[in-house]
C-alpha cells in the first residue's frame, strides 16, 4: 500500500503480531526499568517543560493537526488511598492488610 491510500475497515485483515514470548525474569526486569516513582516522573516532566530546546510539542505536526494544546501546568486532582481488600485464595489462606507491610 502507498501513503495516502485509504481502505474501508471492513476490507482490512490485520495479521496477529508474531512476538517472541519473554520469560518471567525478562518481564520483571522490564517492569523494574520502565517504572518511575511519581516524584521522579514529575521532576522529568518539569525539566522538559522548563527547557525550550526540549519542549517542541507545539511544533509537532500531530499536535497541530488535531488542534491540541499542551499545558505547562501540572494537573492536580483530588484523590484518596483505598483500603486494601481482603484476598481469599482458599479457606485456609487469606491475605489481609494486617499481614502485608508497607
Amino acid at each position: 500500500m502507498r501513503k495516502e491510500c485509504y481502505l474501508p475497515m471492513e476490507l482490512v485483515d490485520v495479521e496477529p503480531a508474531r512476538m517472541k514470548k519473554i520469560t518471567d525474569e525478562q518481564r520483571a526486569l522490564m517492569c523494574r526499568h520502565s517504572t518511575m516513582h511519581p516524584s521522579v516522573y514529575i521532576k522529568s516532566i518539569n525539566e522538559i517543560r522548563k527547557n525550550p530546546q526540549k519542549q517542541c510539542f507545539e511544533e509537532d505536526p500531530f499536535v497541530a493537526a488535531w488542534n491540541m494544546n499542551v499545558s505547562t501546568d501540572m494537573l492536580t486532582l483530588p484523590a484518596r488511598v483505598l483500603p486494601m481488600p481482603e484476598i481469599v485464595y482458599t479457606d485456609q489462606y487469606h491475605v489481609t492488610s494486617g499481614a502485608v507491610r508497607d
